[in-house]
């Protein structure tokens, strides 16, 4: 036979309210990862309107926009929305291969050597 332990009733007062800071603590803590995932996913107010534009080529080469370096294509790139073109080339084969695109809306660039 199992002999019962009595309870401590002043034991469990006393941790009863460590109980309820810590879930407190938690509570906000969790509170306060998703409000900084929340701030951190939105543009400020004040940042520039963007396009996307995806730049593909036959070959891995290496891309640029108005002589910046982007990245090997394929590259999706965000260009500041507007009116103005932007130049993207290309090496391919030994030769520059460029077009000129204007950022006024999301965009698919595809470089290729021309044909003869």
């Amino acid at each position: 036979m199992v002999a019962a332990v009595p309870e401590d009733p002043q034991h469990e007062r006393a941790t009863r309210p460590i109980a309820i800071v810590a879930i407190c603590i938690g509570v906000l803590a969790f509170g306060g990862v998703i409000a900084a995932i929340l701030l951190s996913s939105h543009p400020p107010d004040d940042a520039p309107e963007t396009v996307q534009i995806e730049v593909r080529t036959q070959r891995r080469v290496p891309i640029r926009i108005d002589g910046h370096a982007v990245g090997r294509a394929p590259v999706m790139v965000a260009v500041p929305k507007g009116h103005a073109p932007v130049q993207i080339e290309a090496d391919l084969g030994g030769r520059t291969v460029s077009r000129s695109v204007v950022p006024d809306r999301d965009q698919l660039v595809d470089l290729q050597l021309p044909t003869r």
